[in-house]
């Protein structure tokens, strides 16, 4: 059980852990056994993550099958938030000096949050060229035109 702070569980196994203690199914020894986690890892690790564990626990209460409770990045200002903070970095780093690269992670994370807020407008596939303009009038009777 060697563990560093809460790093024993990232990613997936996060979510599944939260999701687990969200729904207290098992008590925390099970859990404690199950994610080879000494007690005061554990414990740190609900600490850290109570914010995420209570919102997992109200979205079970409302919906069973919501796969993302308890998953940050499942918010739209939390995603925005982190784009945020990225710029606010590539800013800092571009007072250093002008970075090409860096400028484009800078507008793709702008494009990103534009997105995200539906501030672009949907680009639909042009249309095929039918060969040709068709007017249909309703009413009239063609063949008394012909």
């Amino acid at each position: 059980m060697a563990t560093i702070g809460t790093a024993f569980v990232r990613g997936r196994r996060k979510l599944e852990l939260i999701q687990e203690l969200a729904a207290q199914i098992r008590p925390n020894a099970e859990l404690m056994e199950k994610y080879d986690v000494a007690n005061t890892a554990f414990y740190r690790f609900i600490r850290e993550n109570q914010t995420e564990i209570e919102e997992a626990r109200a979205a079970l209460v409302q919906d069973l099958n919501d796969e993302v409770a308890g998953l940050w990045v499942a918010k739209k200002a939390n995603r925005i938030a982190e784009y945020q903070q990225d710029i606010e970095d590539i800013n800092r780093q571009l007072d250093v000096g002008l970075e090409p690269s860096l400028l484009r992670q800078k507008h793709n994370a702008l494009k990103a949050v534009a997105e995200e807020l539906g501030s672009l407008p949907v680009r639909a596939a042009p249309v095929k060229d039918s060969g040709g303009l068709v007017i249909t009038v309703t009413g009239i009777d063609e063949g008394a035109l012909k």
